[in-house]
């Protein structure tokens, strides 16, 4: 039986209930029971919406946005949830390329909350915004739900949903190691936890070891694969511009708006998905052309000066990163740098060290934030020196002292996606819309 809930007298606390709520619950046992428990008692609404699940351990939010853009250039009403969240808690619930407003989600967050109590359980803050998002989708009647995994995907919340028009793994790498394994293979299995039966599965360029995985797993479930570099292909070339194919016959080129030569499988992956829902090509390139996705190579400006700020926050995203520096003329730029002692911020330093004239290191707003003396110390070991000046500025003043001392007039801010946020929000940067949703009245819906 769906309960409805009844309406509140302030609305606004389920904002305050949202923020009360751990990061994990528990004692970090990993369970869709909950989750599943709650979303029965209101009515199962992630079932409701036609959706797309995407999984990756690096570009699950950029094919997310892509998808949902190329959706709403084909005319089609979208929510995409992601996370985290840059600014404001809000960013993780999307719909037509907006975060929601303040009075729906905490609205939707006081039915989560009275079915919790109800049912005398508890979750998580990830585990009571997915479902506020679920029941988001299913109040707003969207076309479609594109639905980012937020870690692995076998014990996701997001995984509750029943049977996903498409499933899709963007990248294998190592992260979360402590929760989902030490290996590709053993991470690649956490992911694929999100095939379903007799589903659609897209695959971006994987390593052997784990598109193996993938493979036994959607054979398993009766699952069609397509596979990057077999049925479908994407390739970057000069000026953001990419090439796509596929079996169909399908070839055709188009430029896109996030910057970066890995953009290529991602977007590749993004138009097979589109591709099977039997969206057209042309929303597929005004899709793409299209999208805004913050704090990916992203650039601002003050006068001449250019701060470049990238959410790369573990290895495979700061290889990434290092490639694009190098194939931009980019190395040798200055760095504002903080990360989380969760992450491999030793080996982020030493990928980054050769790119990097000078370290500015930072503390983030985060219980988990890797001290600016440890930094400092393991910059140091590896015979690079960082002044103590740096450690007693704000972030702000920080990013001041580094443009001013900057020889080409760029900066460059990683480690984690919370430091990008902070930028921006200190920064006051006011963030476009995701993307845009086309007036398509006559399009017949798929």
């Amino acid at each position: 039986m769906s309960h409805r809930g009844t309406p509140h007298k302030n609305p606004m606390n389920g904002l305050n209930y949202l923020s009360s709520l751990a990061k994990w619950r528990g004692s970090g046992i990993f369970s869709l029971d909950n989750v599943r428990a709650v979303c029965h008692d209101l009515g199962n609404p992630q079932d409701l919406i036609t959706s797309i699940h995407v999984a990756g351990t690096n570009g699950k939010g950029s094919v997310s946005a892509a998808v949902s853009s190329i959706l709403g250039c084909a005319g089609k009403k979208v929510l995409m949830t992601s996370s985290p969240h840059l600014v404001s808690v809000n960013e993780r619930i999307l719909i037509d390329g907006y975060p929601i407003s303040d009075i729906e989600l905490s609205e939707n967050v006081l039915q989560v909350k009275d079915s919790v109590t109800r049912l005398g359980l508890e979750l998580s803050h990830f585990e009571a915004i997915t479902i506020a998002a679920f029941l988001s989708a299913a109040k707003n009647k969207v076309d479609y739900m594109v639905v980012e995994v937020g870690l692995g995907g076998r014990l996701d919340a997001t995984n509750i949903i029943k049977s996903p028009a498409v499933s899709a793994i963007v990248s294998i790498g190592l992260d979360h190691e402590n929760v989902l394994g030490n290996t590709a293979a053993l991470i690649a299995r956490e992911k694929a936890g999100i095939i379903k039966d007799n589903g659609n599965v897209v695959v971006g360029d994987l390593s052997s070891e784990s598109l193996d995985v993938i493979i036994e797993i959607s054979k398993s479930h009766n699952a069609t694969i397509y596979r990057a570099q077999n049925e479908f292909k994407a390739e970057a070339l000069p000026n953001n511009v990419i090439e796509y194919w596929d079996k169909s016959g399908a070839k055709f080129q188009f430029t896109s708006s996030l910057k970066g030569e890995f953009q290529a499988n991602n977007m590749g992956v993004a138009v097979k998905i589109c591709s099977i829902l039997g969206i057209d090509y042309i929303s597929c390139i005004e899709g793409i052309q299209n999208v805004r996705w913050p704090a990916r190579m992203m650039s601002l400006y003050q006068g001449s000066d250019r701060i470049i700020i990238d959410s790369a926050h573990n290895i495979p995203g700061i290889q990434a990163l290092t490639y694009y520096l190098s194939n931009n003329n980019l190395s040798g730029i200055p760095i504002v740098f903080g990360a989380l002692n969760t992450k491999r911020w030793q080996d982020m330093i030493e990928l980054l060290a050769p790119h990097v004239t000078e370290w500015y290191p930072v503390k983030i707003e985060s219980s988990e934030a890797v001290p600016v003396d440890d930094i400092v110390t393991c910059l140091s070991g590896l015979g690079i020196n960082s002044n103590d000046i740096y450690t007693g500025l704000g972030l702000i003043d920080t990013i001041d002292f580094a443009l001013n001392n900057s020889e080409s007039g760029n900066i460059l801010i990683c480690g984690s996606m919370y430091l990008a946020g902070s930028v921006l929000r200190d920064l006051k940067v006011s963030l476009p819309p995701v993307w845009r949703r086309q007036n398509k009245k006559n399009l017949e819906r798929n």
